[in-house]
């Protein structure tokens, strides 16, 4: 079995075999802050329908040539595809031929989503290259519901991420993927 995770402040690919427990827990903690947005129904309890965004960043190559953002992004959504459909959380996905406005489009248009969550990596300037590290949990800052849930992220992040300081959440209305859905939206920044 393929598992993306966390390794220092890089997303990589690894066998699941040489992960450590803390490793394996990412998959939790991102299905974690998701199925936080459970809402009450009539009939009780009624799973969240998300939209999920991984990164359509094909010229973003790892310093590592383990990839691209694209690629890691994507098989870290492949990855937690089995956790949502398990949990009866309801998703759509983008595809790696759109861009961000297109998936922002996309879900826009068919309507009906609780939350739009877009999945990152982030890079440092060249002279920085290496040297900076963290997790970055994007949210737009009148958006309570995009708070609340950048706040879960950033909480259960903490509990893997090996320096979990470096967590934090951020306000911001420069990005579209959180400015411009019509649901509370949180974009994660994975490291570096």
């Amino acid at each position: 079995e393929i598992c993306a995770c966390l390794v220092g402040s890089e997303m990589c690919i690894r066998d699941s075999n040489t992960l450590t427990a803390k490793q394996k827990k990412l998959y939790e903690v991102i299905y974690n802050g998701a199925a936080a947005h459970k809402m009450q129904g009539k009939g009780g309890v009624v799973m969240p329908k998300i939209y999920l965004s991984p990164s359509t960043q094909e010229s973003n190559p790892y310093i590592t040539g383990s990839g691209s953002e694209e690629y890691i992004m994507n098989r870290l959504a492949d990855a937690l595809e089995p956790y949502l459909y398990a949990n009866g959380i309801r998703f759509v996905r983008n595809t790696p031929d759109m861009t961000a406005a297109s998936s922002i489009a996309q879900a826009n248009r068919l309507g009906g989503f609780d939350f739009y969550l877009a999945l990152h990596s982030n890079a440092a300037a060249p002279e920085n290259s290496g040297s900076v590290r963290g997790v970055l949990v994007f949210y737009y800052p009148t958006s309570a519901e995009g708070k609340r849930a950048a706040d879960l992220f950033a909480a259960n992040l903490r509990r893997v991420y090996p320096l979990p300081d470096l967590v934090r959440t951020v306000p911001t209305t420069a990005l579209g993927e959180v400015r411009q859905p019509k649901y509370p939206a949180n974009l994660l920044e994975l490291g570096y």
